[in-house]
């Protein structure tokens, strides 16, 4: 097993641990202790928005000692402040103190420097840790699960999206016959992302139609990519009518912090209005428009500002956006403060494992299949936990009706998927592991979550060489090697999409790796439930199903599943369910996603 990061003054004190803490109670296993230090000297704890669950005046290697002495404990920060000296000329005493925080809270810990008193010197150690994973237990004979009766919130309707890198769609990966739009307005998706990650620097007016490429450059020199390889926003705007869409646009305002170009502020919020202009005459006001990509935007709060002031005066009805990868409580009140109520909603973008290149261990097959809720191993968050906190802050600052979103979610780098004994992620394990984690958004509560990508900026086979395909990854929706065919989730997608608009419902089960929501239509009093089942046996699930207000007790009557097929591309399933006195009996499919319907 990899070790979480355990860090002890300026050493690190190896620990052998397996994923991050689990959180459902009566599954931690007992702490081992290892060998404390005398001293230490320079590490802190934040620990904003989270409290100590002891606190003792104890010395460094006595803090580290009562956290390895108690099961509990998951996380310790020591701190000795020398003896200061008064305005006599007199040394006090040393002051020691110590904190000890739970498994629950380490996740939300980060490290830093030491803090130092006015006068006088402080020494600090620090650690934060989860136990050794227990061995995994035998799947259980049977799974109860209890659908409870009363709606949390409504769920968001921006859940069943896409996402459009416009130089990876070309018209031949379904956009040009009209099938990705067909899909689309069947599958009742609301929005699509476009241009995507290229916003921050394309041009919409000019597009050169090449990833990481700007005609605003200075060192462009053309020509353009093929117009059949790309697509104009024009085009764009002709898939969100035939698909019943609500567009999420791109505003270049700082051409990726000015390294793709140099422009005036001037020229790029002119730009900005006429392209505003353009999609309103295409029939579109009220469209959302995000703000830059992945450019810094806490540095740039005010230019971005400008930019959506700018865009409102055009057609008040659009709502703003920015995006920060690194969101968090106090970027997310520091943006606010600057830009008052002038923003409609702020977006990150997060990967499972996770994003980028951040140094963490790959992951395997077993970890994900033991994971629950799925984690955002950067922040060391639940995704749950992760739009929770921010949710809180956006009300602190006055803005509970900020909206919230994930937009790019989807899966890390390839590095980031390691093999093991037990086996390796295939196409359709990646594919659920996608199913599942929009399954988060919808369980979160996040206002808005697109998926990325569509395509993956590869090439299809051609009819002389099939195995010419240039697809760099089956992370995306389509697979350009496959002559883009799509991928399993989509299979999952589509089913999720039926819950947008209805009512939460939680679902509370005996066997943590079968988990899900319930969504309630009080028009047509009809229950969908969605399960998935994270076990590689199928499981034998019995459902109490609830009584909402004012409502007959639904049965369940069809049951939906993805599963796995020998080639890994997936396929959907129709299973048996039987009901007496509203409980409902039924067999999840081994490693699956289902959708139940029930009617009065």
């Amino acid at each position: 097993m990899s070790p979480r990061f355990v860090v002890l003054g300026g050493a690190v004190l190896v620990a052998v641990v397996g994923t991050a803490p689990e959180v459902d109670g009566g599954r931690l296993g007992a702490l081992k202790p290892w060998s404390c230090p005398t001293a230490a000297n320079g590490h802190n704890l934040f620990a904003k928005g989270v409290e100590p669950y002891a606190t003792r005046s104890l010395g460094i290697p006595e803090c580290c000692a009562a956290c390895t002495a108690d099961a509990s404990c998951g996380a310790w920060f020591g701190k000795v402040i020398q003896g200061q000296q008064t305005s006599d000329g007199q040394v006090g005493a040393p002051s020691a103190s110590c904190k000890l925080y739970s498994h629950h809270a380490a996740g939300s810990l980060d490290q830093g420097g030491c803090p130092q008193p006015p006068s006088g010197q402080a020494e600090c150690g620090s650690a934060i840790f989860s136990p050794p994973s227990p061995p995994p237990s035998p799947p259980p004979a049977h799974v109860s699960a209890t659908v409870e009766s009363v709606p949390a919130w409504t769920i968001s309707r921006w859940l069943a999206t896409m996402s459009l890198v416009y130089c990876w769609a070309p018209d031949a990966a379904g956009y040009a016959n009209g099938s990705i739009a067909s899909w689309a307005k069947a599958t009742k998706m609301t929005t699509a992302r476009f241009p995507a990650g290229t916003a921050s620097y394309w041009n919409w007016e000019n597009p050169s139609g090449y990833m990481g490429q700007s005609t605003l450059s200075k060192s462009w020199v053309g020509p353009a990519a093929p117009k059949e390889d790309w697509m104009s926003l024009e085009e764009y705007l002709e898939l969100c009518k035939a698909a019943d869409l609500t567009p999420l646009i791109g505003v270049n305002y700082n051409c990726h912090n000015y390294q793709k170009c140099s422009e005036t502020s001037e020229d790029s919020i002119a730009r900005a209005v006429r392209q505003v202009k353009y999609v309103v005459s295409q029939g579109f006001p009220g469209a959302f428009w995000y703000i830059g990509n992945e450019d810094g935007a806490p540095q740039h709060a005010t230019l971005i500002a400008e930019h959506c002031r700018a865009i409102k005066a055009v057609d008040p009805t659009l709502k703003c956006g920015w995006n920060d990868n690194n969101l968090n409580p106090d970027s997310l009140t520091a943006f606010l403060k600057t830009t008052g109520n002038l923003m409609d909603f702020a977006e990150f973008h997060g990967k499972w494992p996770y994003g980028g290149t951040p140094g963490l261990p790959s992951w395997t097959l077993e970890q994900y299949l033991n994971e629950v809720p799925l984690v955002d191993h950067k922040s060391r968050l639940t995704w749950r936990d992760k739009i929770a906190v921010l949710r809180t802050a956006a009300a602190e600052a006055g803005r509970p009706n900020l909206m919230l979103a994930n937009n790019e979610y989807g899966l890390g780098k390839e590095s980031a998927f390691a093999s093991s004994p037990v086996g390796n992620f295939t196409r359709f394990t990646k594919s659920l592991v996608m199913v599942e984690f929009l399954l988060e958004m919808y369980v979160g509560g996040y206002d808005m979550a697109v998926y990325w990508d569509n395509g993956d900026g590869g090439t299809p086979p051609n009819s002389t060489s099939p195995a010419s395909g240039t697809s760099i990854s089956d992370h995306m929706l389509l697979d350009s090697g496959a002559s883009y065919r799509m991928n399993p989730m989509h299979i999952g997608f589509e089913m999720l999409a039926t819950a947008q608009n209805k009512s939460m419902l939680r679902v509370n089960t005996s066997a943590f790796r079968v988990h899900g929501f319930a969504a309630w239509d009080q028009t047509s009093q009809t229950l969908e439930l969605f399960l998935i089942n994270k076990y590689e046996t199928a499981m034998n699930v019995s459902v109490a199903l609830p009584k909402v207000a004012g409502a007959p007790v639904p049965s369940l009557t069809t049951v939906a599943s993805l599963v796995d097929t020998e080639d890994h591309w997936g396929t959907q399933v129709q299973g048996a369910v039987a009901c007496a006195n509203a409980v409902c009996a039924l067999d999840l499919p081994a490693l699956s996603f289902s959708r139940i319907y029930a009617s009065p």
